[in-house]
């Protein structure tokens, strides 16, 4: 019993010491949109690699949006154990990335964002965020679900998708 507790409050510590190690990266927030129809998917997007393969640039986020969907049947990944599904948008159908819903222990055990769905850097386009005054939004910036209701209702603006056209498969490095 009191082990179990102090084993629990040590893993809570360890992850609020690392949510504050993030914070203090001050990792920019970007804006992911479908390279196909260029329909605005995300406005949490992360540039980040696979944990499994440093090599594989990719796009993530920790929320889900309306205008992403899941497939049904789970399958496991060819660069680990993790168990995915593959997102699609919405408006075109087009596979843009998988939802990891069962990550494997490797995948834990090594430093991550904590975010489940990924998305492959040759089916989005992105573009940083950036608030009201011009300046790039980053993870410190914005509260942990600060978008959930407005992610769903939100339709993309003609700005955005026109500054997302221009930007079209930039990366940022």
């Amino acid at each position: 019993g009191y082990q179990r507790r102090v084993r629990g409050r040590l893993t809570i510590l360890s992850f609020l010491w690392f949510l504050e190690q993030v914070k203090k990266m001050d990792v920019p927030v970007v804006e992911l949109y479908c390279s196909n129809c260029l329909l605005l998917l995300s406005k949490r997007g992360e540039v980040c690699s696979l944990i499994a393969d440093k090599t594989i640039t990719i796009y993530s986020t920790d929320l889900a949006t309306p205008f992403f969907k899941e497939q049904k049947d789970p399958y496991k990944i060819s660069t680990c154990a993790c168990l995915i599904r593959d997102t699609l948008c919405s408006d075109c159908q087009t596979i843009v990335g998988y939802h990891v819903v069962v990550p494997c222990s490797f995948c834990l055990s090594g430093p991550n964002n904590a975010h489940y769905w990924l998305f492959r850097e040759d089916k989005v386009a992105c573009k940083e965020r950036v608030d009201e005054k011009g300046m790039v939004v980053t993870w410190f910036d914005i509260p942990a679900f600060e978008e959930l209701n407005s992610e769903k209702s939100a339709e993309p603006s003609a700005a955005s998708v026109q500054a997302a056209a221009s930007l079209s498969h930039i990366h940022m490095d």
